[in-house]
């Protein structure tokens, strides 16, 4: 995977390999006639203080993307596509 962009997941052994799986077939519809899954929300996102430190004053200062995609979406759960790919 952090050689060629082909790879977009890795698994330890066989079992982590079906709960990846698992774990993004969770994200589609059963077929293309339904809509993708949701979970209920009741549309209100609450301040979050730590978002202040992650992401610097100074827009040329560099920062963790995934720190705030953790914070801010899915309540943490976050598959990441690729994840070794690119790295810079």
């Amino acid at each position: 995977m952090t050689y060629s962009g082909v790879v977009h997941f890795v698994a330890d052994d066989g079992h982590q390999a079906i709960e990846i799986c698992k774990k993004l077939l969770s994200f589609l519809p059963s077929n293309n006639l339904e809509p993708p899954p949701r979970l209920p929300h009741d549309g209100t996102c609450p301040y979050d203080d730590e978002l202040d430190r992650i992401i610097p004053d100074d827009p040329r200062k560099p920062f963790n993307m995934k720190d705030v995609i953790y914070r801010v979406v899915d309540d943490g759960d976050f598959l990441e596509v690729q994840q070794h790919y690119a790295r810079t």
